[in-house]
Formats: C-alpha cells, sequence, structure tokens
C-alpha cells in the first residue's frame, strides 16, 4: 500500500526549521538538483504535484514525506481535516501537526494533540518572547554561542512575525 507521512506546520519558518532537521535525519528533498539553484518538479505517490509552497522528502526505506506549511495557524485543523479526509484514497502513515501555542484540536471525530514549542527561559534580548520554535532554536543559539547567536538574530528578528516570507525590499 502507498502511504505518505505529513507534517503540518503554520508557516515559512517553521518549514525552513522542519527542512533543516530532515535533510539532517538523512531524509533526500526531493525538488533538489546537485550543483543547480534550480528546483525540479515533485510528484507525489499518486502523480499530484507537490504544490502551494509544500516539499517532499523521501526517507532511505522509501517512504514518501510531504511538508506543508498553512501559512497560519488558524488553517491548520481545516488542513488536518483534508488530509484525514482524503486519507481513504490517499493513506497517511503519521500526521505530525506543528503549532506554536498549546492545546489539542478536534477535526471530526479525531483529537490532535499538536507538538508544542516552547522554551521556559527567562526572556533575553535576541530570544523572541512568544512560545514559538523559533524562541526555541533562538535560546539554544544564545546558549551554544552568545556572540555568534547575537549576529544571527539579528536578521531573524526583522522579519514578520507569522511566518510568511519577508516583504521585497523596494527597487
Amino acid at each position: 500500500m502507498t502511504l505518505q507521512h505529513v507534517i503540518l506546520c503554520e508557516g515559512y519558518d517553521d518549514r525552513a526549521f522542519w527542512t533543516g532537521w530532515l535533510l539532517h535525519m538523512g531524509l533526500q528533498n526531493l525538488a533538489a538538483r546537485p550543483g543547480s539553484s534550480r528546483v525540479k518538479r515533485v510528484i507525489d505517490p499518486w502523480g499530484r504535484p507537490v504544490v502551494d509552497g509544500q516539499y517532499g522528502f523521501v526517507t532511505a526505506s522509501g517512504a514518501f514525506v510531504r511538508l506543508v506549511p498553512c501559512r497560519g495557524g488558524n488553517k491548520v485543523a481545516p488542513a488536518a481535516a483534508q488530509f484525514l479526509t482524503d486519507h481513504a484514497t490517499h493513506p497517511i502513515g503519521r500526521l505530525l501537526i506543528n503549532l506554536d501555542g498549546t492545546g489539542a484540536y478536534r477535526v471530526d471525530e479525531v483529537t490532535i494533540c499538536p507538538i508544542i514549542w516552547e522554551c521556559r527561559d527567562a526572556d533575553a534580548p535576541g530570544i523572541p518572547a512568544k512560545q514559538t520554535l523559533e524562541r526555541l532554536v533562538a535560546a539554544s543559539l544564545v546558549a551554544a554561542d552568545p556572540r555568534r547567536a547575537r549576529r544571527l538574530l539579528q536578521g531573524a528578528l526583522a522579519r514578520p512575525e507569522h511566518g510568511d516570507p519577508a516583504p521585497a525590499s523596494p527597487a
């Protein structure tokens, strides 16, 4: 039986984190073209293109992993509902949901318990105050190398709050 594993996250910053983590774990980004800045078109196991900011990966054992940025926390539950509805024809092995914040969500008769990224360290310069994946990563960077972290985080903190791509600068 062909199936996919799905990771739903709020936005592009979370997608970037997951991409790095999946690559670190040895998954292959199906869009990557070694030696080129261009990407390949990715097709899922059912022949559908992977589009709308989604990424496709494959594990060493050949399992397909779909990474989906939902463009906002309020859009994660509807995306989960759609994947669960499609499960009959496009089976899911695992549905992983990454949200900033707390709580469980119900979609139809299924309770979804999200992964909660949080860092309970005291607030510090360069560490976002909101409990998010970015706060966890920033706190880890600060703990490992405070001087280098300060330089890295200055650019990250200048980006929009909700994970949308940074607006293009005026020409």
